[in-house]
């Protein structure tokens, strides 16, 4: 009996009856972790920080195997994320170890008006960039024909001595008349649309006057 008692308190010191990892333990052991799409759209966890919600919605256990799903919201500099987790444990001698962690393709950026995708790549940025720039050039423009014709330009109209638009930059919506303007442009290579609007919001979003993702 005190045999048995004693392998007993060996077994349990070793973690042979520890409990599957919590929420906290969870998040430590996926920071240096990726999920995503290579090579855009990923999320390489770093901080425990970046963890704005972490929420635990099932719990599945067989065996010395366990699987998480966890709904989170993450969050950096660049921008948020949230994504649907399926995180798997291993239990081995040493106890729960993380064997695996993926998003199922649930991965998504939270777009922000204003803000660039957490997940835009150089060339996406310079893309987004350009946008901003054709809208403040058509900006610009605008007053300019507005002095000669007291009306402003339909900027559908992208060849004009007033403004020509950057090559690869669409103007997919806009409208114009005499009290104000605005406009929804795109380019391809990037699924981002910006638009601006003065006097008149029409098909603009955001502030007056500031490029502004749609």
């Amino acid at each position: 009996m005190r045999a048995n008692l004693r392998l007993l308190t060996i077994l349990i010191a070793l973690g042979g009856c520890s409990a599957p990892p919590d929420s906290e333990q969870i998040k430590g052991d996926l920071i240096g972790q990726f999920v995503g799409r290579p090579p855009d759209a990923t999320w390489k966890f770093q901080s425990l920080s970046e963890f704005e919600k972490f929420d635990i919605t099932k719990t599945q256990r067989a065996g010395n195997i366990t699987e998480y799903a966890a709904d989170v919201v993450l969050a950096e500099p660049r921008g948020k994320a949230t994504a649907t987790l399926v995180i798997i444990y291993r239990k081995g001698d040493s106890g729960w170890q993380l064997a695996n962690v993926t998003d199922n393709g649930s991965l998504r950026a939270v777009e922000e008006p204003g803000s660039q995708s957490v997940f835009a790549g150089p060339r996406e940025r310079i893309y987004v960039a350009l946008m901003k720039s054709d809208l403040r050039n058509l900006a610009s423009a605008q007053e300019t024909f507005f002095g000669d014709s007291a009306r402003y330009m339909d900027p559908r109209i992208t060849n004009t001595k007033y403004w020509q638009s950057s090559p690869g930059i669409r103007v997919d919506e806009g409208r114009a008349g005499s009290a104000g303007w605005s406009a929804k442009v795109s380019r391809g290579g990037t699924a981002q649309q910006r638009t601006m609007w003065i006097g008149e919001r029409g098909v603009g979003s955001g502030n007056e006057g500031e490029p502004t993702c749609d």
